[in-house]
């Protein structure tokens, strides 16, 4: 791993728990300084802890709601404040409500469920560019392998990740001219997954328990040092692309679910 991160400044929003907390631990361990924004407080004095046990530098810790103009104002010009810059931005985000029928999909519900996973990604980047000066280096959005598969339930979830995805893939052309990359990172079933324990989808669960048996939940961790690599400096030509991590589970999840079904249908 090249040295590049010592001393980077890394943002990551919804960094207090889950796999954003998981990429702001990664980035620290290889020398970066976070920025970690969070929505709900309880926490603060836990990650704290956190990074100090594991001999990290302390990160700076701000309120604010990613899908709020304002409060995205206020972090990018409190950061140009003091003089922070912003090496590499990690957009995590979760909170996309689920549906049991298509006939329970609002239009408010929708254009809600694309808000919250497609517009803080884009509104960041724009407000660094304006008050900053310049896009982060390295740009990384969280996705879900739910928008190649069928998952009950996932409907929005699948919907507006797919917009972000779509969006990453625009804006890389957009950025290209300024040394900056964005790319989309996709995770599978997470072990012990905040999104997992949260969300009753049925085929969710299934799936998670399922990989559990065959080896393929992936770790919160596993997928932040993905993210560190990708930013690292060693994959560069890597622009605007989709990248996978889920230890070849989704394949076999699809397999599995293929004679599931057909068993269902001869029963």
């Amino acid at each position: 791993m090249l040295e590049n991160l010592q001393g980077a400044s890394v943002l990551v929003t919804g960094g207090t728990r889950g796999l954003g907390l998981a990429c702001g631990l990664a980035f620290a361990r290889a020398g970066a300084r976070c920025i970690l924004t969070y929505r709900r407080g309880g926490t603060e004095d836990e990650v704290r802890a956190q990074f100090a046990s594991e001999g990290y530098a302390k990160p700076l810790l701000v309120r604010a709601d990613v899908v709020i103009q304002e409060d995205t104002g206020n972090l990018v010009r409190t950061l140009c404040e003091h003089g922070q810059r912003v090496d590499v931005f990690v957009s995590s985000t979760i909170g996309v409500p689920e549906v049991a029928s298509m006939t329970e999909i609002t239009e408010h519900a929708l254009l809600s469920s694309i808000r919250h996973a497609v517009w803080p990604t884009l509104n960041h980047l724009q407000e660094m560019r304006r008050v900053l000066g310049r896009f982060p280096r390295y740009t990384i959005a969280m996705s879900t392998t739910s928008i190649e598969r069928y998952i009950r339930n996932y409907d929005l979830q699948a919907t507006s990740k797919a917009a972000l995805e779509a969006l990453c893939r625009y804006m890389a052309f957009h950025m290209r001219g300024e040394d900056s990359r964005i790319n989309v990172l996709r995770t599978h079933v997470l072990e012990r997954g905040e999104a997992t324990g949260r969300v009753s989808a049925p085929d969710l669960q299934m799936s998670a328990a399922r990989a559990g048996r065959l080896g393929h939940l992936v770790k919160a961790s596993e997928v932040a040092d993905t993210a560190v690599a990708m930013c690292s400096g060693l994959m560069d030509d890597l622009n605007g692309q989709i990248v996978t991590v889920d230890r070849g589970g989704l394949f076999c999840d699809n397999m599995s679910r293929l004679f599931t079904e057909r068993r269902r249908i001869r029963l």
